[in-house]
C-alpha cells in the first residue's frame, strides 16, 4: 500500500499551489481519495515543506506527514497511524 502512496507526492508536487494551505483532494482509483494539505512551517523549518496525507483506499485509512526540502525533493514519509517512518531520505 505504501508503495502506491509514494506516487501520490511526486504527481502533486507539480502542479500543487504552495503556501496556500488548502486542503486539494484527489481521486484515487480504484476506489479511494487522498486529501493533503500543506501545513504552515515554525521557525525552525523555514528551509522545508510539511505536508499531511489522509489516504483512504479501499477502506484502508491512514495519516501520512510528508516532509520536503522547498526544490520539492521528498526527505520523509511518516504513517502517523503505524507510527513508522516510510521513507526517510538526508
Amino acid at each position: 500500500m505504501y508503495s502506491g502512496a509514494l506516487v501520490v507526492p511526486m504527481i502533486w508536487l507539480r502542479g500543487f499551489d504552495f503556501d496556500n494551505y488548502m486542503k486539494v483532494t484527489y481521486q484515487m482509483l480504484p476506489v479511494g481519495y487522498a486529501e493533503i494539505k500543506q501545513l504552515p512551517n515554525t521557525a525552525s523549518c523555514q528551509g522545508f515543506r510539511n505536508f499531511s496525507l489522509l489516504m483512504y483506499v479501499q477502506n484502508f485509512t491512514d495519516i501520512v506527514k510528508i516532509q520536503t526540502d522547498i526544490s520539492g525533493k521528498l526527505l520523509t514519509l511518516y504513517s502517523e497511524t503505524n507510527h513508522i517512518t516510510i521513507f526517510k531520505f538526508f
